[in-house]
């Protein structure tokens, strides 16, 4: 479980008292063009009653400063370099924190510096003192900024990123961030780290903290089997790490809304106060990680509703005695497995739970799903009322009940020995009782505006993009994923891919987040990294149409598609389509004033494309680039082969509607492909562009971009990328010349075999296959072995009679090597999914369910392409 209904999203940070050197009323500061990356705020912390986490040898009088909160009395000037790192090191608030770190600095004279030239000062000044902890820290960070993704922490030198949100994934994001050579801000609305609950660790975020040196900064991490971590030392192990690698962290700092490009300033964020520095920073990237309640605008989201589940949650002062530590965890407990613990738990005090979790770390946490009824039996809710938001609304709750509930629970599941309630925020009872009967999901995962020539790239990690189902334990490991992802959509940014692009794949990963689970990710999970390919199993990255998020490209350019820009597919541009989605802008827009929109100009680090080119990411080699054949010079190749059969294409649309030409094609090349050609007419243009998709797909590699049924007004650009792959395949093949008329009694040349060298030229130009209908392949070609569903209709026109595919003198055409599946998957799809019963204009919708997926999306079972969520959750 990682939030409860009222609080903020996860983050925030102690306040700190201001240094003397600078005016206690101004909260950020600017000296000499350097930003320091630390606030010193009028408020003070709170003295902490938890013992502290931090692992080490450290001198007891560290520890009482750290515990007592009172940083002021350190004599900072007085203490050598290692001791005030072992401050930093050992700190267990924001506060203490930002200030150790502040004199450490100032310790080794580089106040001034930040981002990579502060981490070379830092590796440089430490590794040569007396500090083993501190070079052992920067050690790991070094071998991590080495991975090849990052090129040497230049890989997005240049972009600048805005993180709202100073949470758990925040500032894992701002880590890879700053490894890629970016220039980091990370705002946090909250003064303190003060989030008590704890988070379950997947495996790989277990390894990649331990790869990023958590057990430097916190020596009991995930020692023997433990699991779990508390938000507020995750955050602080973070912000440590974020620090050394030159982060600028501001606490206190609110976002409110994104301000849009002028003639003299590029995008900017209104912030709270509105006299912080920051409120002149320009990004060009703006992540919400600041949970579910994101304030970053432009971003629709999806609801999951179930039954009505109200879970509480607890945190209690852990004062580490012999008898807590005694005491056993409770991993996770549901009713249906263990009906004896949850019927006596009932029978002895009165509360009947669905379930409990019990995690012993800086706080005993306890999170239970309770029966309403058994709220309402105990006095916890006032009255039973319909709707939820009334039924949990503070004045319907009696808050001396609740506390007087979760002690009871907890105290006769765990019988500890002393349950004092840990303290929250707001100086209140840690404890909570809230709704998660409704999940939320982003619509999508990132969008663009571009306002006077310049680009903005929104992205939302962590709960912001897709809240999680506490009792699966999955916000932790999906954020980090979620944060990586955006990484690597950062890094295309930095080099130069162009903005249609890199929403397509950001759109195509984060589709396979939901279905997420560390067993459904790679194995070996020491060789995560950034790129997405080392993470997920079975992940199909091609180029998508441009038109599948268009809506997610926002642009001022009157008159031009967004898909346009800097080198992507030329599109039609049609009137006022370029700004179609008014609903996603910006919630502040500006009127332009001049008429023409100024070139935006690349930063040097940023490799520009060429114009009509294709950037595709191939994650072992650098990106490759592929122009489309010119449209002329196709057609004209195309009529070069076609023009004794009396067929001539005209244009890149309705000349190839009946499908007569696209078989002749075919058919001048390999006839024994096609033996039926000369019986086809134009009357059943559906049927001959049937005939001509399958024999293209199984017999040369070439999938199909569109439905027979859409060839009657074919989309140009698709149309033009589907011939030009027929156009590379038969680019070494000599025509086989015009079969006679009776058809199949000539001997035709061997056929030609896709190679590899083919095939990937093929996949380089189109995306993965869409999720079109199919059924046309079930019945009508006998290769197909899979059986239509018992309620499609039953098509009255074969081809099989055409292709005699029973008669042995017939030549065979060579078949892709079939992925067999068992046979209940295929009875399953069988009985369970129905198709359409209806025909649609779109070639990307699902077979069975029938809703739009992007093509990349998909997954093939049985030759059936599926979308992630049905295959995921009908899998056997």
């Amino acid at each position: 479980m990682e939030h409860s209904p009222d609080d903020p999203a996860p983050g925030g940070g102690d306040g700190n008292r201001r240094d003397e050197r600078e005016p206690p009323q101004i909260v950020g500061e600017e000296k000499d063009g350097s930003l320091y990356p630390y606030d010193y705020l009028e408020e003070p912390s709170r003295p902490s009653s938890r013992a502290s986490s931090a692992g080490g040898r450290v001198s007891p009088s560290i520890l009482q400063d750290l515990a007592s909160g009172d940083m002021d009395n350190v004599a900072w000037s007085e203490l050598p370099v290692e001791r005030v790192y072992d401050y930093f090191a050992q700190a267990t608030s924001l506060e203490s924190v930002l200030r150790a770190f502040g004199e450490l600095k100032a310790k080794l004279g580089v106040e001034e510096l930040r981002g990579l030239e502060l981490f070379g000062a830092l590796r440089e000044k430490l590794c040569t003192q007396k500090t083993w902890k501190a070079r052992d820290a920067l050690q790991l960070l070094e071998k991590r900024a080495n991975q090849q993704e990052y090129m040497g922490q230049k890989a997005a030198e240049g972009v600048k990123v805005l993180i709202v949100g100073g949470g758990p994934v925040g500032l894992r994001l701002a880590i890879d961030c700053l490894l890629l050579g970016c220039d980091v801000r990370v705002i946090e609305k909250r003064p303190s780290f003060s989030r008590n609950n704890v988070l379950h660790l997947w495996p790989f975020t277990i390894e990649d903290l331990r790869q990023l040196g958590a057990k430097k900064f916190c020596g009991k991490f995930c020692a023997g089997a433990i699991d779990h971590i508390c938000i507020r030392s995750l955050q602080c192990i973070l912000l440590k790490i974020s620090l050394l690698l030159g982060l600028s962290f501001h606490a206190g700092v609110e976002f409110l809304q994104v301000l849009e490009p002028n003639a003299d300033t590029g995008w900017r964020a209104k912030l709270n106060p509105s006299d912080h520095f920051l409120n002149q920073f320009e990004f060009d990237v703006l992540v919400g990680a600041d949970g579910r309640r994101s304030t970053v605008p432009g971003f629709d989201r999806k609801e999951l509703r179930g039954k009505l589940a109200l879970a509480i949650t607890a945190n209690f002062v852990n004062y580490f005695t012999r008898e807590e530590v005694a005491v056993d965890e409770i991993s996770g407990v549901a009713f249906i497995f263990n009906q004896k613990f949850f019927k006596e738990l009932k029978a002895d005090t009165g509360i009947d739970l669905e379930n409990i979790v019990y995690y012993k770390d800086d706080t005993h946490y306890f999170v239970m799903t309770a029966k309403k009824y058994s709220l309402l039996k105990k006095g916890v809710l006032v009255a039973d009322l319909p709707d939820t938001r009334d039924l949990l609304h503070p004045s319907n709750i009696n808050k001396e009940e609740l506390y007087e509930y979760a002690v009871d629970a907890a105290g006769w599941s765990t019988e500890l020995p002393q349950l004092d309630f840990a303290l929250n925020h707001y100086d209140e009872p840690d404890v909570a009782l809230f709704d998660f009967t409704s999940i939320f999901q982003a619509e999508y995962a990132a969008r663009a505006l571009k306002r006077r020539g310049r680009d903005l790239i929104l992205c939302v990690v962590g709960d912001a993009l897709l809240e999680p189902f506490w009792p699966t334990g999955t916000g932790l490991g999906r954020g980090f994923l979620s944060a990586q992802d955006t990484a690597w959509m950062i890094r295309g940014l930095g080099q130069g891919r162009n903005m249609s692009e890199l929403l397509c794949e950001r759109e195509v990963i984060s589709q396979q987040l939901p279905q997420t689970t560390p067993e459904k990710l790679q194995n070996n999970i020491k060789t995560y990294t950034i790129n997405p390919f080392t993470r997920y199993c079975n992940l199909q990255l091609r180029k998508l149409p441009v038109q599948s998020v268009k809506h997610l490209y926002d642009t001022d350019t009157i008159g031009t598609s967004p898909a346009l820009q800097r080198g992507s597919f030329k599109m039609k541009s049609s009137a006022g389509s370029s700004s179609s989605n008014k609903e996603n802008r910006a919630p502040t827009p500006s009127s332009l004033s001049s008429p023409s929109i100024p070139v935006p100009s690349l930063s040097p680090s940023r490799r520009p494309l060429a114009e009509g080119s294709v950037n595709l990411a191939y994650y072992s080699e650098p990106a490759n680039k592929m122009s489309l054949p010119n449209p002329s010079v196709l057609l004209q190749w195309a009529n070069t082969h076609i023009h004794g059969y009396g067929i001539r294409v005209n244009d890149l649309t309705t000349s190839w509607s009946d499908g007569l030409a696209l078989c002749a094609l075919i058919h001048g090349f390999h006839p024994e492909f096609s033996p039926e050609f000369p019986q086809l007419t134009p009357a059943d243009p559906i049927l001959n562009n049937r005939r001509a998709f399958s024999v293209a797909e199984e017999s040369f590699g070439i999938s199909p971009l569109l439905r027979p049924e859409e060839m009657e007004t074919p989309d140009k650009i698709t149309l033009l990328t589907y011939l030009s792959l027929f156009h590379e395949f038969f680019s070494d093949t000599e025509p086989a010349g015009l079969a006679p008329p009776t058809g199949g009694s000539d001997k035709a040349a061997p056929p030609q075999k896709a190679t590899p060298t083919k095939r990937k030229a093929a996949a380089m130009y189109a995306p993965t296959p869409q999720s079109v209908e199919r059924s046309w392949n079930t019945q009508t070609v006998k290769r197909r072995s899979l059986s239509p569903p018992p309620t499609a209709t039953a098509t009255t026109t074969s081809l099989s009679n055409g292709r005699h595919d029973d008669d042995p003198s017939e030549v065979e055409p060579p078949k892709k090597k079939a992925y067999t599946q068992p046979k209940g998957v295929k009875r399953l799809a069988n009985q369970k999914f129905v198709p359409p019963t209806t025909a649609t204009s779109s070639s990307d919708v699902c077979y069975y369910c029938g809703k739009k997926v992007l093509p990349d999306g998909e997954n093939e079972c049985e030759r059936i392409f599926l979308p992630p969520h049905l295959f995921q959750m009908h899998s056997l």
